[in-house]
């Protein structure tokens, strides 16, 4: 079919429950398709939603969240859930590893690092091109004595995000700091506080990625520098 001629580009997006996997998802397909839980657990194995963009076939996946459940019981879930994914995902060219904007340091979230790389290698960074993507950069940050830090606190996070790299995936300082940590937002805000389109950025970074890794050459609408909403959906100019 003409379908099996097209360019299919896989994005898997992973994180914990509650962090926005599924809002985010939604923002990259310009519409409403991924529920989302506000907190509580809506997607217990991958979940595909496919859109063509472009002339290329996008498959973004949803997946369970990591580090749900604390302890023993949270390495046997997690183990099932990439069991799962390994069943349904035939490959990945982009894996988004989804952190909340604050700038606390998570041990879950270096956990879930360390889990990922002993599962695929650190080809899911390296040759595969995983990203981080800092969700609800759009809401403020407050510190300690309740001043607002957005960006300090996402700089901050973007180095706690290259430690995990360095301490669980044992990548060398300059691989780690290769690695992209893209703000995002929400799909009604598509400018962040510091008038960054995220979305814009967001695709721009994910399409250098891949073509980095010579898997594809984005020379069609995914690789252009701008996008507009029309009927709902988001086009690329």
């Amino acid at each position: 079919t003409m379908e099996t001629h097209k360019r299919l580009l896989s994005i898997v997006v992973v994180g914990k429950t509650g962090v926005g996997k599924s809002t985010l998802i939604n923002c990259f397909l310009g519409k409403q398709v991924a529920e989302s839980g506000f907190g509580k657990p809506v997607t217990f194995r991958p979940h595909r939603y496919r859109e063509e963009i472009g002339g290329i076939i996008l498959d973004v996946w949803d997946t369970p969240g990591f580090r749900d459940h604390p302890g023993h019981e949270g390495d046997q879930k997690d183990r099932q859930y990439l069991t799962a994914m390994a069943s349904c995902i035939r490959e990945i060219d982009l894996l988004v590893f989804c952190l909340q904007a604050d700038s606390r340091k998570r041990k879950d979230d270096g956990i879930s690092v360390r889990t990922l790389t002993r599962a695929f290698g650190k080809e899911i960074w390296e040759r595969t091109r995983g990203m981080f993507a800092v969700t609800k950069a759009n809401n403020s940050v407050e510190d300690a004595s309740g001043q607002v830090q957005d960006e300090l606190a996402i700089t901050i996070l973007k180095n706690h995000c290259r430690e995990h790299l360095r301490e669980e995936a044992k990548l060398s300082i300059a691989a780690a700091r290769d690695i992209p940590c893209v703000p995002t937002g929400s799909i009604k805000h598509l400018t962040l506080k510091d008038g960054t389109a995220w979305l814009q950025t967001f695709w721009v970074t994910a399409v250098r990625r891949v073509t980095e890794a010579d898997r594809y050459k984005c020379d069609t609408a995914l690789s252009y520098n701008s996008c507009v909403r029309r009927k709902g959906k988001y086009f690329f100019l």
